[in-house]
């Protein structure tokens, strides 16, 4: 502050009339008490030690910010409040296109000074919904971005709807694809619980509201967004990995899309778009990439299983008069009939919702009872081998028996509840 010891007097007399004018835009009467004290061009007049140009920023008032600038050295261009906002962040704040040009003439590197925060200008431009700003600015700072600026004003663009921008950071840095937020959620899981995604909120700077970009289905930018996160993560992650990560959405969205199915309309589940395609046609064809890889994997697991059954079936065979190794004949037999019926399957889109999903999950019980009955009737041949000797090495043997079962369970649990 300016004034100290008696300052109440002079605070009143002159700070608050100041903060009044600069509000209002009234260069006049401002100048007329800066000429008076040539301190309080750039002295904090206000509680929060803003100075007159952050109070004329931040009220959009270009003419006062270009005569104010006039009369400030380049020094007390980049002056911070008690946040460290410097008055650029207020202009960019605001969405004054015309006041963030004549602080950058003065000094380039105002859009690298962070501010409130730990803040860049361009999240506060997001933060605020200011679209066209964080667009003109998103060049400037790029380059002094950290990981964690990049995963932050990412899932800012996503929750304030600048897809553009999104899409835009996605393609520079494809690890934003499944990086998550402190709620441990995608950017896909927004998107997902999203409750009105279909529509871009953008501030433009011509006018005072938001204005609602939707220019139809295959012009929005969200759709491209999704396509192209769904697409990088499964170039970058295993098909198992990715289902992984945004099965949360992925099972929300096709809930939410077999609800709506129900209560609307039979002739708008038939409505074309521009592209002659009803949704679930422009659904089928943008996933048939996904559908052959699913196909894929999902042949080569019954393969391996088939053979591991098969190898168990002709273990047990010669002793199958035995319970253990009976119920392990049976249940590896069974084991081969179902991974047998996954491979004969149409794979067509319907059959992934249920049928081979079910199919793969009893395959694997009835294997892991298959493999598990073999253990008992290995173990068991032990104890009668050693019936009458030491017992130290069946009850070993016993021991050893469970963690191969274990190991089983644990590794395919994770297969069995994405399904």
């Amino acid at each position: 502050m300016v004034f100290k010891g008696d300052s109440q007097e002079k605070f009143l007399k002159f700070c608050v009339p100041l903060h009044k004018y600069g509000l209002e835009g009234n260069w006049t009467e401002a100048k007329g008490i800066l000429d008076k004290d040539k301190r309080l061009e750039h002295a904090a007049i206000t509680s929060g030690w803003s100075t007159l140009l952050h109070v004329a920023a931040g009220a959009n008032h270009v003419h006062f910010v270009e005569e104010l600038l006039q009369v400030l050295s380049d020094k007390h261009i980049d002056l911070q409040d008690s946040k460290g906002n410097t008055a650029f962040c207020f202009a960019v704040a605001s969405g004054n296109m015309r006041i963030v040009e004549l602080l950058l003439k003065r000094n380039l590197h105002l859009p690298r000074i962070r501010g409130g925060g730990g803040h860049t200008p361009l999240k506060f431009a997001l933060m605020q919904g200011k679209c066209y700003m964080a667009q003109f600015l998103y060049d400037k700072t790029k380059e002094i971005f950290e990981d964690l600026d990049r995963r932050s004003l990412f899932f800012t663009c996503v929750e304030t709807g600048n897809y553009h921008m999104a899409l835009q950071m996605a393609r520079e840095w494809p690890n934003l694809a499944w990086e998550r937020d402190q709620n441990n959620d995608t950017a896909l899981h927004l998107l997902a619980l999203n409750k009105n995604p279909m529509d871009s909120c953008c501030h433009s700077p011509q006018l005072p509201n938001p204005i609602k970009i939707n220019p139809g289905m295959n012009q929005l930018m969200i759709f491209q967004l999704v396509k192209y996160l769904w697409k990088t993560m499964l170039r970058h992650k295993t098909l198992s990995e990715a289902i992984e990560i945004i099965s949360e959405p992925y099972q929300l969205l096709f809930d939410a899309a077999e609800e709506v199915k129900k209560i609307m309309p039979q002739s708008y589940a038939i409505m074309k778009n521009s592209d002659g395609l009803t949704a679930q046609q422009l659904f089928t064809t943008e996933h048939e990439g996904l559908r052959k890889k699913g196909e894929e994997w999902m042949k080569r697991t019954a393969e391996f299983c088939i053979l591991i059954s098969t190898v168990i079936a002709t273990a047990v065979f010669s002793a199958a008069i035995n319970i253990p190794d009976g119920a392990a004949f049976i249940s590896s037999s069974t084991a081969i009939l179902i991974f047998l019926s996954i491979l004969m399957s149409r794979y067509a889109e319907y059959d992934f919702y249920k049928s081979l999903p079910l199919k793969l999950i009893t395959g694997l019980i009835t294997l892991f009872i298959s493999i598990a009955c073999m253990m008992v009737a290995f173990g068991s041949a032990f104890f009668i081998t050693y019936n009458y000797g030491s017992r130290v090495i069946p009850d070993s043997i016993a021991v050893l028996v469970c963690p191969p079962l274990l190991l089983y369970i644990a590794l395919q649990f994770s297969l069995c509840r994405l399904h």
